[in-house]
């Protein structure tokens, strides 16, 4: 389901579309993007990117079935969104476009679409890949369960652009429920999976978790529960669902999003640990995940991890006391592109010292040193973008933090026992 837009949103937008080198100008002229699948009940939703209009005859294709259509003479507003029928749609794995003529070998003929399941060069997948409106024939979005829809995220032509919607909205806007989920990361420790959350559903479900967005576009960042890597839907150690963060915007923005805080109740060191996924990774992407802490006017980045074309890096930044990067895996199998990868994360401030070890292994230690301003006891995580050329898709789950029991200060009672000091 495509987030709810104002006129003026649709219109630049649609002015976007009509030329960008990914696709071919007949996508904005047509104006019509496919929002919403059922296919347990055969139903597509398509939402008007373009100023009003009354189409020409759209027929649909699904694996060679040209039967259903957006007839001709339909009437659509500016943003407007109808439901059709679409006869005969396959529940589980499809191809699925929506086309300005009959000229179905030509994929400037097609207007919008998607492939879901793993089959390999269903239907027109092929044509459609062959002018930038899918990556390739093998690429696929994940098939919905029954009583789900898959809906698109509001920009781009991959499967990371279309998730499972648990609560499905045919024909309205989607909405989160904001705050719906308790935040589990708290002192003196907490583990936040996404099991509550529906599929779907944007991280500000989580009550105190915020999301930033600057980006030029609706729907250039999104960070959703999600239950599949790459399209295919998997467990991760017995996790049914998590987080992706996908981030298209390339221009000079700094998409976020941020847990909500944790407290101590003493400067106590402390450990995070967390499963991260690097679905796709732009050359010259940087974005971070970091441990930040509140400098007295605001949260500002102190340590964390920082991912790139080549693998992950862990960084310390001036106010962790050291500008640090040094490198903690690449992108090469088991720790590669779709591969789970556990990070532990401990701070020790009586040693000044940060450990990160990657998939359990030999720990990598950097001196830290918290600039003074900073409050060691009130700390957050916040996953950002790095600006230029940041264009990637993460996926994070069981996210953990363990704060330290601080120690109990002792004597020797008059007879010689050690006695805890209140």
């Amino acid at each position: 389901m495509l987030p709810r837009l104002s006129i003026a949103t649709v219109v630049a937008l649609a002015v976007f579309l009509s030329t960008t080198s990914l696709v071919d100008p007949a996508f904005g002229q047509a104006g019509l993007q496919i929002t919403e699948v059922d296919p347990d009940g055969d139903q597509v939703e398509v939402t008007n990117m373009a100023a009003a209009q009354s189409t020409a005859f759209f027929p649909f294709c699904h694996q060679f079935n040209y039967s259903s259509a957006v007839g001709a003479g339909t009437s659509f507003a500016a943003g407007e969104t109808k439901l059709f029928a679409v006869s005969g749609l396959n529940d589980v794995d499809t191809d699925l476009w929506l086309y300005q003529s009959f000229s179905f070998f030509d994929g400037n003929a097609i207007i919008s679409g998607l492939k879901y399941g793993p089959n390999v060069n269903v239907g027109r997948t092929g044509v459609a890949s062959g002018v930038g409106l899918w990556p390739s024939a093998s690429a696929h979005a994940p098939a919905p369960p029954a009583g789900t829809t898959l809906a698109y995220d509001g920009f781009g032509f991959t499967p990371a652009d279309w998730y499972i919607d648990e609560t499905p909205t045919m024909g309205t806007a989607d909405s989160t429920p904001v705050g719906s989920v308790t935040s589990e990361l708290s002192f003196p420790s907490g583990v936040q999976t996404f099991e509550d959350v529906f599929l779907g559903d944007e991280v500000e479900a989580i009550a105190g978790w915020s999301k930033d967005d600057d980006s030029p576009s609706p729907g250039m960042f999104t960070v959703r529960c999600v239950n599949d890597v790459q399209g295919n839907i998997v467990n991760n150690l017995g996790s049914s669902r998590w987080l992706r963060i996908h981030d298209q915007n390339d221009a000079d923005e700094e998409n976020s999003f941020s847990t909500s805080a944790m407290v101590a109740s003493a400067p106590l060191n402390y450990e995070f640990s967390f499963f991260v996924n690097v679905e796709a990774m732009g050359g010259g992407a940087a974005p971070r995940l970091m441990v930040q802490h509140h400098d007295g006017s605001d949260f500002a980045d102190a340590w964390g991890l920082e991912f790139s074309g080549g693998g992950g890096n862990v960084v310390v930044t001036d106010m962790g006391g050291f500008d640090l990067s040094v490198g903690v895996f690449s992108l090469i199998a088991p720790t590669g592109l779709g591969d789970w990868i556990q990070v532990n994360l401990g701070v020790s401030f009586e040693t000044s010292t940060l450990q990160v070890a990657i998939n359990g292994g030999t720990p990598i230690a950097l001196p830290i040193n918290l600039d003074s301003g900073a409050d060691k006891q009130n700390l957050r995580l916040r996953f950002d973008g790095s600006g230029s050329g940041n264009s990637s898709t993460v996926l994070i789950d069981d996210l953990t933090v363990i704060f330290e029991e601080p120690p109990v200060a002792t004597y020797l009672d008059s007879f010689g026992q050690v006695k805890a000091r209140f």
